[in-house]
């Protein structure tokens, strides 16, 4: 086998290795940095507390659907 051939052959397993390495580091650091959000967030809190306008603000919603839908069929 030359040289030349030899070397390139090197090289590129080098750049390959580089590239696997970096990747691998990546993805550990991905799934520490997981680890930690899950741990130290606040579990989100949902309010209910909406006055009784969340109803009206339903049918509101539900006759506009229903006028695009007849507008749709035209």
């Amino acid at each position: 086998m030359s040289d030349l051939l030899q070397e390139g052959l090197q090289l590129m397993a080098l750049g390959m290795g580089t590239v696997f390495g970096f990747l691998i580091l990546l993805i550990v650091s991905i799934l520490v940095m997981s680890t930690v959000v899950r741990r130290y967030s606040q579990p989100e809190i949902i309010v209910q507390g909406d006055n009784g306008r969340g109803a009206a603000k339903l049918e509101q919603i539900a006759a506009v659907a229903a006028a695009a839908k007849a507008a749709h069929r035209r």
